[in-house]
């Protein structure tokens, strides 16, 4: 109860022009990021090696613009100052600039203040503030002195307890509808909770499956980026090496590359879950046109500009691989299915998915791993 009336007052505090659906193409392009790389390496070698890992935007001081530029990665420049960034607002490699990191409430008027004044002096690139996953009265309050462009939040679940990752999930995304802004997340590089305070090392035995379901599941929510925890998790010591979970955070922002371009285009609709149900989330409607059965399943419904619908269905489960059975009701609706398309996350392309699927289909899905199918329909001149 607490939860809706607290999305009921963000939405209708905070200035909308279009309540429950995330602005398409707010972010140039999806964000996969990661900040504060090590200071033992040379900062342009690292740069080449966080491309190569497929990230797109790296966390760091100003000064490293030109390593950026060389390397082809963006900035999200800290240490920048607003009267000071006039000549950068048509600069290509500067992402924008990043204020602040898990601020407390107390810094809100001040972070409000430098928001407005970065606005203003570089229109074209976005501050960007970080928020710890505390939502409730303090989301609300950071939504409505701030008005930031960006909703950045991280909750690492397998730090602090997976229990709350779908609450944080539902918070989140509620705060960015209702004030039509992009939502991004950050997620853990290494699950292993002994690393938060770097009293380990070791890659946690299931890191794997863990961050994709932190990932897919995050995606399915409607986020325009994934913000990786830390650059320093991702290296062997002294090195510019990928480590072991460097090399699955790889993998996975490969996948992303792929996802993007089309994630980033797309409205958040809804999201359901069978049951078990987590804490905070809800079922889909019984005559809901679109409806996902399985066990530990969830799904992302999105529409595009030109209101086709799409579907992202995920496996909660980090253990066992799971089937999905995804089924079309007609009833009522006047729209029949006529084809399902399935982006492939090795090339980026929509492929057909299966043949002469009119009602339902199924897809099998690894721990964590999650699928985006495109639902292709056409107008009923004679509905049931």
């Amino acid at each position: 109860m607490r939860l809706l009336v607290l999305t009921v007052i963000l939405a209708s505090a905070l200035p909308s022009n279009s309540i429950g659906a995330i602005v398409p193409g707010s972010l140039p392009e999806f964000l996969i990021s990661t900040g504060w790389p090590p200071t033992n390496q040379p900062p342009q070698a690292i740069a080449k090696a966080l491309v190569a890992a497929k990230f797109n935007t790296v966390i760091w001081p100003l000064d490293k613009l030109e390593d950026c530029r060389s390397s082809g990665i963006k900035l999200m420049a800290e240490g920048a100052h607003a009267d000071g960034v006039t000549t950068l607002a048509h600069d290509p490699t500067l992402w924008g600039y990043h204020l602040a990191d898990e601020p407390k409430a107390t810094a809100f008027p001040d972070l409000a203040r430098q928001v407005k004044s970065f606005r203003s002096a570089d229109p074209e690139h976005p501050a960007n503030i970080n928020m710890l996953c505390f939502a409730g009265e303090m989301l609300y309050d950071y939504m409505k002195q701030v008005k930031p462009d960006i909703l950045s939040y991280d909750h690492y679940q397998w730090w602090w307890g997976s229990h709350s990752h779908f609450e944080k999930l539902e918070q989140h995304r509620a705060a960015a509808l209702a004030a039509n802004i992009p939502l991004t997340c950050w997620v853990e590089v290494n699950a292993n909770p002994n690393v938060e305070w770097r009293s380990e090392t070791i890659c946690d035995p299931q890191n794997a499956a863990k961050i994709r379901q932190s990932v897919y599941t995050s995606l399915a929510y409607g986020v325009k980026g994934i913000q990786w925890f830390s650059a320093d998790m991702l290296f062997k010591p002294g090195s510019t090496d990928l480590n072991e979970c460097g090399r699955q955070v790889a993998q996975i922002n490969s996948e992303l590359a792929m996802l993007g371009p089309t994630l980033i285009q797309l409205r958040s609709i809804d999201v359901f879950h069978t049951p078990p149900l987590p804490r905070r989330t809800s079922e889909s409607q019984h005559d809901h046109w679109a409806q996902v059965m399985g066990q530990e399943m969830m799904w992302g419904m999105f529409k595009d500009t030109s209101d086709t619908d799409y579907i992202f269905v995920v496996n909660r489960d980090i253990h066992q691989r799971q089937q999905a059975l995804v089924q079309f009701q007609t009833a009522g609706y006047g729209r029949k299915v006529t084809k399902v398309l399935q982006l492939d996350k090795q090339t980026g392309k929509w492929i057909p998915f299966g043949n002469n699927v009119r009602i339902l289909f199924v897809v099998d899905l690894d721990p964590g791993d999650g699928q985006l199918f495109k639902i292709l329909k056409q107008e009923d001149a004679h509905p049931n």
